[in-house]
């Protein structure tokens, strides 16, 4: 996996790896291996962000008129302009590709911007009986695919956000059959695919919040389920390995964050009998959380602090 850098920093190395070369102080073949190391990264680029802000605004207003409107359109025409709009953004995004790239990016975005509102409307308008969860995951999809037509990680990770909402807008209704699939295919992607620093961390959330609704849906007692994700956040952020190690302990800590602070409260424990009432147990728990908690803080961990 490549390094990346901003266009600053990779200029002055390949300037001064080329300098090296030129005195031959390393070989022209070193040069070229040490440089296939790095890549550049997008960094923050005012025509990029413009060009995407502007066609998302664009893909917005069309889609506002064509909702305002939706009743007075015949059901053949509303099908009509959504398929016209997509494959126009779409394909217009395709003819750019070579030539302004920003530009075709941002096509890109409001062509799915676009298809995930036309499932929406569309099912409105011929009365279709199929779930929100479905709309949603029938999204991600579409999400997914472009987002591998273009190699776009923006796509990727905005697919990560409609799989949360997926998962949360109706669990019970697709179950697994949906979702280990899904997730399965973002894990491919975050690995093969989109080799990004940020990738990680979006799929950990996303499959520690399909374990939640899992125990959520399996009908098990607030605390026990407060007690394994905080159990799961703490084996993310103890065992060692070499894949993804940074992602796993700053989300690992964030879910022992989260789950002990409702383990703080004494409700949670009434649980258990053995308990009684919960306030003593709960008052001893947060004791020795925080103490935990500032035990982290003396290994150099930030998040504790919150």
């Amino acid at each position: 996996m490549k390094k990346t850098l901003n266009r600053f920093l990779y200029r002055f190395l390949k300037g001064e790896i080329e300098n090296a070369s030129d005195k031959d102080i390393i070989t022209e073949k070193q040069a070229n291996k040490i440089m296939d190391q790095y890549e550049v990264g997008m960094g923050f680029n005012y025509v990029w962000v413009l060009g995407t802000v502007g066609a998302v605004l664009i893909g917005l207003g069309f889609l506002l008129v064509v909702a305002n409107n939706w009743e007075a359109i015949p059901d053949g025409g509303k099908l009509a302009i959504l398929i016209t709009a997509f494959l126009s953004a779409f394909f217009a995004s395709h003819i750019l590709k070579d030539k302004t790239e920003y530009t075709s990016r941002a096509l890109l975005y409001t062509a799915t911007l676009i298809f995930g509102s036309g499932i929406f409307l569309v099912v409105d308008a011929y009365d279709v009986s199929i779930e929100i969860s479905t709309q949603m995951y029938i999204w991600t999809l579409g999400a997914l695919l472009l987002s591998w037509y273009k190699k776009d990680i923006i796509l990727f990770l905005f697919a990560h956000f409609l799989s949360f909402i997926f998962v949360a807008s109706g669990f019970e209704l697709v179950l697994f059959f949906h979702a280990i699939p899904l997730i399965a295919v973002l894990f491919a992607g975050g690995v093969y695919m989109f080799q990004k620093p940020i990738t990680p961390y979006f799929f950990l959330v996303i499959l520690l919040f399909f374990i939640f609704y899992t125990l959520d849906y399996a009908d098990l007692d607030t605390f026990y389920t407060a007690w394994l994700m905080f159990v799961i956040g703490f084996a993310m952020k103890t065992i060692p390995h070499d894949w993804q190690r940074k992602a796993f302990k700053v989300i690992g800590i964030l879910t022992m964050g989260i789950t002990g602070f409702a383990l703080s409260f004494s409700d949670l424990w009434l649980a258990v009998d053995l308990f009684g009432d919960g306030r003593v147990i709960s008052i001893v728990f947060s004791i020795l959380f925080a103490v935990y908690l500032l035990y982290l803080l003396t290994k150099k961990e930030i998040i504790p602090l919150i």
